[in-house]
This record gives C-alpha cells, structure tokens and sequence, in this order.
C-alpha cells in the first residue's frame, strides 16, 4: 500500500479494480536504483619526511578520506597500498571508494621530503653593463643556483623575475628555494654599470674684446651648451673657470659633461682681441724761427705728444723725422703710435719763420672819381704792396677790405703783413 519502505531491486505491485461485486487484478513491477554517486573527498598534500636512506613507508591514508553514499557505506582502498616504498619527491596516490556495484576515486599528492633540510647557494655578484638607454634585463640566474641536500627535486624562484627591467645600479637578487616542506633562500648583487658617456653640445669659437687693461675675464660658458645622458642628471664643468684673466690671443677653453661615472669633453678656442684704439693726441701747431739762411732742423715732437693703449705703451716715430731740415713756411709733420699689430697717426703743421723781420710798403695814396651815386667799391690794394725781408710767405690783409662802398672824401686803407 501506499507509504511502504522497499528497498533496492525489484518489487511486484499489484493493483486491483473492485466494483463492489466482482474484481479485476493487474501487476507491474517496481525497480528502484542507486543513482546517487558517493561522496568521497581526498585528504590534502602530505608532506612525509624520508628516511635516512632517503625512502619512505607509505601509510594508510583511507583513514584521512572521507566517503559517503545513501545506499551503504563504502569501503575505501589506496594505491600505491600502505605499506609501498616509495623515493624522494611526490607519488600521486589514487583512494578508491565503493558502494555496492558503484566504485569512484580522487587523488592527491603525498610528497616526500628528505630528512636534511636543503641549501641554496646563490651565484657570486654579477656584473653587467647596461644599454644606451640605461636599462638592463635581468636574465633566468635560478639555472646558476647549487642546491645541496634536500630531495633534489625543490623548485627555485627568483626576485626580480627574469625579464625584469632594472636601471643602472645595483639590484639584490634573491632565489628562494621550497622543497617540500622546507624552504633556503640567498641574495647576490647585480651591478648594472653605466657605459654610455653623456652627450653635450659644444659652442663655436668665442672672439672676445681686450678690456681696459688688456685682459678679458672668462664668463660661465657652461651654461650655453647642452648635455644629455640616459642615465641621469649631467654636470657641466669649466677649464678655466669662470672668473679667470686671459690676454690678448687664442685660449682653449674645456667643457666636461659628467654623468656621476662617464665623462665627455668638449673643446672651443676663446680668442681675445685688442680692438680698443690708440688714443693718440699730437701737439698744436709749432712755431720755429729759421736760421741766418732761412733753414730750421725739425725737433722731436713725439715728446709733444700724448699717445696711451690699454694694451701697453705706444711707441712713438715722427716723419719728416728730427733733424730733417726745412725751410721757411709750413711743415706737415707726422707722428705715428704704434702698439703691438695697431697703428694710428695724427698730424700738426711746424711753422718756420724768418729770422729777420718783414717789412712792407703800401702803394702810393690813391686818387679815385666816384660814381654818379658819390660812392666808391674799394678795391683790393694787399697786390700792390711791396714786402721785403721775413718769410716770403706772410699773409697780408686789408682794412676797409676789398669790396667796401665809401662815400666821396679820404679814407685811410691799412694794410697788416
């Protein structure tokens, strides 16, 4: 009837049609199945400590799985069985459950470390150079680590990874090793070295002006070139520094990039030049007085004359030179200053007068009609006069000038030599 407990298997189920006087029967038949699997979880990795000929006993571990099924209970089983030997390393052990005609597994690792703890040994510091841009790639060094002791079979990571960009400087390395359930680590530097020399733009050649006292003093070029480098900030120094005195010439001037390792020269010629004139000043005009026979010898007028150069003492020459001999009138003389490769003249006139003075003679007085208006233009009479003695070559003049209008009457005309 309806609410019976039946097992699994077949169970014969009759059902019977009663119309209250007569009945009719028919059966079918009920199977009822396990179709629920079991339920069977494995243990955990076990970590097993090997003996001393570095083997292990396995043991039983159904008895750290756990089974379940709604039909029974299941019975457990294990491969490799306990009681297998088995070396160094992990073995994959297989836990079998079954129930009735129902039979699943699932598997884990038993990992079997050896009794003495392993040891890493890292390689010696490394020393690598970095590219043009200052970057390295740090290579797979675990292949280069020695790993004593333990079960051989430990893995080895690295930090920083392979691959890893890393900049000029130095970088700890350090590997760990795990081994079951041990674990050895080390360190060792990587030293990556910068061996890109910095960059740095030099100036043309420099030509300068020679100050007041002949000197010109070096200003800070450093900042007018351009430096670069990959690897970091660039210092620019200067020979001869800044402030220094140099003279009239060609100097070689010297800028130095530095990045902190490398450096990088540069070389431009510094030439000072001597452009300020010579300030050369000649005498006035010189009056001479010529001799008996109307000669002069010139004197050295270079003592007249004033000549100074912020680049030394100008060397003074005259031409026509002292002692020339002149005669009566004026003389162009000239002085020359000359300082290193500069030249500058001036000039002044030298004089020489008679040594006996001149004497004129005015034309007769002079009787002229004057014009309808009573007027007279007074013409020029200086050609007229006579001139003895002196020069020859005074200069004489008139008063009233030539051109006056003068009325009707006497007028008085003088004539100055």
């Amino acid at each position: 009837p309806l609410g019976t407990m039946v097992g699994l298997g077949d169970t014969t189920v009759t059902l019977t049609a009663n119309d209250g006087t007569l009945t009719t029967p028919c059966v079918f038949i009920l199977t009822v199945e396990d179709n629920t699997p079991i339920d069977l979880v494995c243990p955990p990795t076990q970590n097993e400590t090997a003996d001393i000929s570095n083997m292990f006993t396995l043991l039983d571990y159904t008895t750290l799985a756990t089974a379940t099924d709604n039909c029974g209970t299941p019975t457990l089983s294990q491969s490799p069985a306990a009681g297998a030997v088995v070396g160094l390393g992990t073995t994959v052990v297989t836990i079998t459950a079954t129930s009735g005609t129902e039979t699943i597994t699932c598997m884990f690792d038993v990992v079997v470390n050896s009794a003495t703890a392993p040891n890493i040994t890292c390689p010696a510091d490394q020393i690598e150079n970095a590219s043009a841009t200052c970057e390295f790639i740090v290579p797979d060094y675990t292949t280069s680590a020695t790993v004593t002791n333990g079960s051989g079979t430990g893995t080895i990571t690295q930090m920083p990874t392979a691959g890893t960009i890393v900049n000029s400087g130095i970088t700890t390395v350090t590997l760990n090793l795990t081994d079951g359930a041990f674990t050895d680590s080390c360190n060792f530097s990587l030293t990556v070295n910068d061996v890109t020399p910095p960059t740095i733009t030099c100036l043309a050649d420099q030509t300068e002006d020679a100050g007041t006292n002949c000197m010109f003093t070096i200003p800070d070029y450093t900042a007018l070139v351009t430096a670069t480098d990959a690897c970091g900030t660039v210092t620019v120094t200067q020979t001869p520094p800044l402030g220094t005195m140099v003279g009239l010439g060609d100097t070689t001037v010297t800028l130095t990039a530095n990045d902190g390792t490398l450096t990088t020269p540069c070389v431009f010629i510094l030439t000072v030049e001597d452009n300020t004139p010579i300030d050369l000043v000649c005498p006035p005009t010189q009056n001479e007085t010529a001799d008996i026979s109307n000669m002069f010898t010139l004197l050295d007028y270079t003592t007249l004359a004033t000549a100074t150069d912020n680049c030394g003492t100008p060397t003074l020459s005259q031409s026509p030179a002292a002692g020339a001999v002149v005669g009566l009138g004026t003389t162009v003389v000239t002085i020359t200053a000359t300082s290193g490769t500069e030249t500058i003249t001036c000039m002044f006139d030298v004089v020489v007068n008679s040594a006996t003075a001149p004497n004129i003679t005015c034309p007769a007085d002079q009787i002229e009609d004057a014009s309808a208006t009573c007027e007279f233009i007074v013409p020029d009479y200086t050609t007229s006069a006579t001139v003895t003695n002196g020069s020859g070559t005074g200069t004489i003049t008139q008063m009233p000038t030539a051109g006056t209008i003068v009325n009707s009457g006497i007028t008085t005309v003088t004539l100055n030599l």
